[in-house]
């Protein structure tokens, strides 16, 4: 469902633009928006998925998303749609984790990385249908119904989630009490963090405004690092980031996502501005990245890092990705569609060996008692890389000399990221907890 709805949405940014008269900068927030809802609340569910019943939380989270969907498509301006977004994402974090927690709880941890790879390609599978999709309705209808799809298909998912998954009592034999004051000082810090990064070009990054964001997420990490310490049963147990193997994968996580989100956010504005093309031929490009991406994750790489340590195919993936990018860097102002097609099978071959492999290794470090709370960080992390990729893809292209400048700039930084987190995963391999 969210992938879906990530992948219509990014289709029609150059439409929605026209539609509302807004600038590129303006139509980042429609993504980020629901972004930041995401990676701000994703902790908390995680710990209430460790509290309540799996099945009633994961349908209520389909409820929202519906709910948030229809107030989308009715939108009138940018600011209904924006405040649209967040309630969508909100159902949207309940969905994300859930899909991570179910894994973990009810699958043998020798299966994980054959459940991962089908996760993956899932996903992909949703990016794959949203796509072409998005393209078509944008085309022949409109982009409110780009929204709207997702009502029938989240009620069909709700049908399918009564029949499929196990009714349980909570999960846990002790109660856990919510941590109310980390929950807010997480989203606090996140939300400063976040919105600091993304209106510090348009603002001035020394600015009044975004030093105070900045020192507020200073001062919020900070307090927040302090409660969970005393805390008894705290949001986050910190004890996780003694783990270095735990702590490398997360990191690695964040810089090498980026280029997934910046890509999405950044080709179709490629596509349609440079190659000329309309937003349905535009979906069907992007269906081959997608396809490549779900294949590989779901027949070779999930299986795969159920025999071999998951980091070391972590690291040659993302190595693999960040040559990638280099490649397109350089070709994107050549004439033709072969290199584009190169660059989307190289790069969906990479990251479909990456994805299921690292939410593999992640998910291990995860006992019965924090399966939520696991999940709830690696959510956090990968929705925190996509917003990172969005703001920085987009201050990076906005302020190039020109337009082709702007795109090879942007995949150049695309390049340095991966290259971080080939070594982060490097490092993950080296420490003990990886072995």
């Amino acid at each position: 469902m969210s992938k879906i709805d990530s992948s219509i949405v990014n289709i029609s940014l150059p439409v929605i633009s026209k539609d509302f008269n807004i600038t590129t900068s303006e139509a980042s927030w429609i993504i980020i928006s629901y972004l930041l809802i995401l990676t701000c609340t994703m902790m908390l569910f995680g710990k209430l998925y460790d509290m309540v019943n799996t099945k009633r939380f994961f349908i209520a989270g389909y409820i929202v998303f519906i709910a948030g969907s229809l107030l989308c498509g009715l939108s009138i301006n940018l600011r209904m749609l924006v405040i649209s977004r967040v309630v969508q994402a909100l159902g949207g974090a309940v969905l994300n984790i859930g899909a991570y927690v179910m894994v973990s709880r009810f699958l043998p941890e020798n299966r994980f990385g054959w459940a991962f790879g089908i996760l993956t390609a899932v996903n992909a599978i949703g990016v794959s249908i949203g796509a072409p999709i998005g393209g078509f309705i944008t085309v022949h209808l409109s982009w409110q119904w780009i929204f709207f799809i997702n009502i029938p298909i989240g009620l069909a998912a709700i049908l399918q989630v009564l029949k499929s998954i196990p009714n349980e009592t909570a999960h846990t034999k002790n109660p856990i009490k919510i941590d109310y004051a980390g929950a807010i000082l997480s989203m606090l810090a996140l939300l400063s963090l976040l919105i600091a990064l993304n209106l510090g070009d348009e603002l001035g990054w020394f600015s009044l405004p975004i030093i105070l964001l900045f020192l507020g997420f200073a001062v919020f990490a900070f307090i927040f690092i302090v409660i969970e310490k005393q805390s008894p049963d705290p949001l986050v147990h910190l004890s996780f980031f003694r783990d270095k193997g735990f702590l490398f994968t997360l990191s690695a996580t964040v810089t090498a996502l980026m280029i997934l989100s910046g890509t999405s956010f950044l080709m179709p504005f490629y596509l349609e501005s440079i190659m000329g093309l309309t937003a349905d031929k535009v979906g069907l490009f992007i269906l081959v990245y997608t396809g490549v991406f779900a294949v590989v994750s779901s027949l070779l790489a999930g299986r795969l890092s159920d025999k071999i340590v998951p980091a070391r195919i972590c690291a040659a993936a993302i190595s693999s990705a960040a040559f990638a990018s280099l490649f397109f860097s350089f070709t994107l102002s050549l004439s033709g569609y072969i290199f584009i097609i190169i660059f989307f099978v190289w790069l969906g071959t990479s990251l479909g060996f990456f994805m299921p492999s690292n939410n593999n290794q992640v998910m291990r470090h995860a006992k019965p008692e924090t399966e939520g709370e696991i999940s709830g960080l690696l959510s956090t992390s990968v929705n925190l890389s996509f917003t990172f990729g969005v703001c920085i893809f987009e201050t990076i292209y906005s302020h190039s000399n020109n337009i082709l400048h702007g795109f090879r700039n942007a995949f150049i930084f695309g390049f340095i990221a991966c290259t971080a987190a080939m070594f982060l995963s490097f490092a993950s391999i080296k420490s003990k907890s990886s072995r």
